[in-house]
């Protein structure tokens, strides 16, 4: 069987974060939230070797001229290891998200940095007037089990 550097990569990216402790939990899933209002979801599933990367921002409204921003995005990243764009389920947030296999986790790197690029991009392209804190209650609507 080959290794599994899923739980090796997300103690590293602790270390890089300055955390003493970044794991899973029992569901397979692990959560940050940076900036105050970026989050990050890991999810290792059992049934795959494969790591699943969301990154969320939360918007109350969303223009159309910024949906259809995200589709040509969508189509120009469309290829291997590059974010895709999309929106949750009930609208309120943005979401990046990349689904990294053996190798690419085996080579480390900075995976994470450029999912939190392309969230930052559309903080800043998407929601320029929005205020800088979250809404309250923020639910990252992201539910593996």
């Amino acid at each position: 069987m080959n290794q599994d550097y899923r739980d090796d990569w997300l103690t590293d990216l602790g270390g890089r974060a300055g955390l003493s402790a970044l794991e899973f939990d029992q569901n397979g899933v692990c959560q940050l939230i940076l900036e105050s209002d970026l989050v990050l979801t890991f999810y290792k599933s059992d049934t795959t070797d494969k790591l699943v990367v969301f990154g969320q921002l939360p918007v109350t409204h969303l223009p159309a001229k910024t949906s259809k921003e995200m589709l040509k995005r969508n189509r120009s990243s469309a290829k291997v290891s590059s974010p895709v764009i999309s929106l949750s389920p009930g609208e309120d947030a943005i979401e990046v998200h990349q689904i990294l296999d053996q190798a690419e986790l085996a080579q480390g790197g900075d995976i994470i940095e450029g999912l939190v690029a392309e969230l930052n991009y559309w903080k800043k392209a998407a929601l320029p007037d929005q205020p800088e804190t979250i809404p309250d209650p923020f639910d990252p609507n992201i539910n593996f089990v």
